[in-house]
């Protein structure tokens, strides 16, 4: 009996010294589970691992450890990934340097929205086809179906992340896929004037302003010129939602995304988005718009829209937005 407990005793401390060897040696790894790397997909609570992610060069150091871990990189093309640092970069030099103050016109943050199923914080500016993401948003979180989308935009169907249901929004900002869709200020004030003053609520408080306080007589909304639109934001501000600025609509330098999706770059950036969040099962085509797609895209929309504005005008409007541009990489081509 007393030589098998020595036998066994040699076999343990044999087989605990090979183990022991293998283990420093590399040649095995235990297997472990780290609640970090989960992913969430529409099926349920899934573990991604990192075996196929491209391995982590100097480049990829901005984006954050657990983000590049977490979510679908090796999904996603390299060049795009350059792109996403590219723009995260510039936005983090620009925080840094940034020299004025927000306007802070909006301040209870109610368009940042979370979604604890697929780990996402989304902001998407309006006119930067806001509807069409949150359509995808509401698919994500379970509030709609992919085969019959309808938008809903009652606030049930929304989470906001500074909500007070969320009190510890520390975890998310840190692990959470931060995403942030913008688009050319200049374009957006285009898409604001051609939909919500010639045809909706805005129009009435534009043409009574400029008949107030320009002695005009405008008598039809549609007869808003575009210039008495300019006119109007130049004298106001960034004062309403469709209009406002980034930084007081996504507050960008507080809540520091991952992934700055330009409106301009669509048909690229929606389907890698999707690849991240793993959710291109989900959703196998971005959203299409409501309305008509405006034919005239970028530096065409602005040449069509401002090359007949005075100069000064558009230099008092620019002056409202170009910090906004050159924190997201637009400039003014006129």
């Amino acid at each position: 009996m007393k030589k098998k407990a020595i036998f066994l005793t040699k076999t343990t401390a044999c087989v605990l010294t090979l183990w022991a060897l293998a283990y420093f040696t590399g040649i095995y790894k235990p297997m472990s589970i780290d609640r970090e790397k989960g992913v969430i997909n529409g099926s349920g609570t899934s573990l991604q691992t990192t075996n196929n992610l491209p391995k982590r060069n100097q480049e990829h150091n901005s984006i954050d450890k657990r983000i590049w871990e977490s979510f679908g990189w090796d999904k996603v093309p390299q060049n795009w990934v350059s792109s996403v640092i590219r723009r995260k970069q510039r936005l983090k030099d620009r925080c840094s340097a940034r020299k004025t103050a927000p306007f802070n016109y909006l301040k209870k943050l109610n368009w940042i929205l979370v979604d604890d199923k697929y780990k996402l914080i989304l902001c998407t500016m309006l006119k930067a086809a806001s509807r069409n993401w949150r359509n995808v948003y509401q698919i994500l979180s379970g509030r709609q179906d992919p085969a019959t989308v309808v938008f809903k935009g009652r606030k049930e169907y929304y989470t906001q992340l500074y909500s007070n249901d969320y009190k510890n929004n520390s975890m998310r900002l840190a692990s959470y896929l931060k995403i942030l869709v913008v688009r050319h200020p200049l374009e957006r004030l285009v898409s604001a004037y051609k939909e919500q003053v010639l045809f909706r609520f805005l129009g009435p408080r534009v043409k009574t302003y400029i008949n107030q306080q320009y002695k005009r007589n405008i008598t039809l909304q549609k007869h808003i010129s575009f210039s008495d639109f300019l006119q109007y934001i130049a004298d106001n501000g960034p004062n309403n939602i469709h209009w406002a600025l980034v930084e007081d609509f996504c507050k960008p330098c507080d809540v520091q995304y991952d992934v700055i999706v330009h409106h301009e770059d669509l048909t690229t950036d929606a389907p890698n988005v999707l690849r991240l969040l793993g959710a291109e099962h989900l959703i196998a085509q971005f959203p299409s718009s409501h309305r008509k797609i405006e034919s005239y895209r970028n530096a065409t929309l602005i040449q069509k829209y401002y090359s007949g504005i005075d100069r000064e005008l558009l230099k008092k409007v620019w002056d409202i937005y170009k910090e906004e541009a050159s924190f997201l990489g637009y400039k003014l081509d006129l």
